[in-house]
């Protein structure tokens, strides 16, 4: 399922396939489960955390441990263009 997520979100002006994708994906994920979800390591993930560049997550009262939104990630997905990990600052949101 995870490479069915990737895949969906790199058709643009798609809303249906993203949507349908969006139905997939959990509630509330750990970055385990976002990294499982998305095909790609819970390295990638704190790198993208570092560079502001990935979905947007959650740090509950500043513990270690992060979590996703699915919305966040589907709103990212949405955005994102193919090739790219994640909108580049002059993406127009």
């Amino acid at each position: 399922m995870s490479a069915e997520v990737v895949a969906l979100a790199d058709v643009r002006g798609q809303e249906s396939v993203l949507a349908a994708a969006a139905r997939y994906l959990p509630p509330v994920m750990s970055p385990a489960q976002l990294g499982k979800e998305l095909d790609v390591t819970v390295r990638t993930l704190e790198r993208w955390r570092v560079a502001g560049e990935g979905p947007a997550y959650q740090n509950p009262n500043g513990t270690r441990f992060y979590r996703y939104y699915g919305s966040d990630v589907e709103a990212w997905l949405e955005n994102r263009r193919p090739g790219v990990s994640a909108p580049g600052p002059n993406t127009n949101l």
